[in-house]
């Protein structure tokens, strides 16, 4: 007989499966680009809602280890989501507005405040806008080229010169 523990887990396990599932399903099924956006040509974003939250970003496995006693593997992969102030998750889909959460650990231990599409039926988002919460103040968050002046909310060379792009965080006006 299955401890309650074993039983907890394998439940949690496999919702975090589901919630992948659904993610990679809803980024496969898009076949045109917007905005960097899994979710062009879902006509218009049909039956999303657009939400703003503010929290943290977490691993989702390491998160329900803590919360709920859900054993991970050592050396696990990284599943990112956000933790909001009133402890709810998220599931953070991968996209090009979204890419610094994944890629950047300075991204990753800040407070962010996320514009988001919210698919039905989920906690999975689609993020529009990232900025972060620093000292009671706003800040945008992006990635900038002192060589070719662009501007780009993607960490990693610049798409022009291929040098490196500088992260900045500037508090809103």
């Amino acid at each position: 007989m299955q401890s309650l523990s074993s039983i907890k887990n394998q439940t949690i396990q496999g919702l975090i499966t589901a919630l992948w599932c659904l993610a990679i399903y809803a980024v496969a099924s898009n076949t045109e680009a917007d905005e960097g956006s899994p979710l062009a040509g879902l006509e218009k974003y049909k039956n999303l809602t657009k939400i703003q939250i503010r929290g943290r970003v977490v691993c989702l496995h390491e998160a329900m280890n803590k919360e709920f006693g859900m054993n991970i593997p050592t050396g696990h992969e990284h599943v990112y989501g956000i933790k909001t102030e009133d402890g709810k998750f998220y599931l953070t889909l991968k996209n090009n507005l979204s890419a610094a959460v994944f890629d950047d650990e300075r991204v990753r231990d800040r407070e962010l405040i996320l514009s988001a599409w919210l698919f039905p039926k989920s906690n999975i988002i689609d993020i529009v806008s990232m900025k972060s919460f620093k000292d009671g103040v706003i800040h945008d968050l992006y990635y900038y080229c002192v060589i070719c002046a662009i501007r780009t909310a993607v960490p990693g060379p610049c798409m022009c010169c291929q040098d490196d792009v500088e992260f900045v965080e500037k508090p809103m006006d």
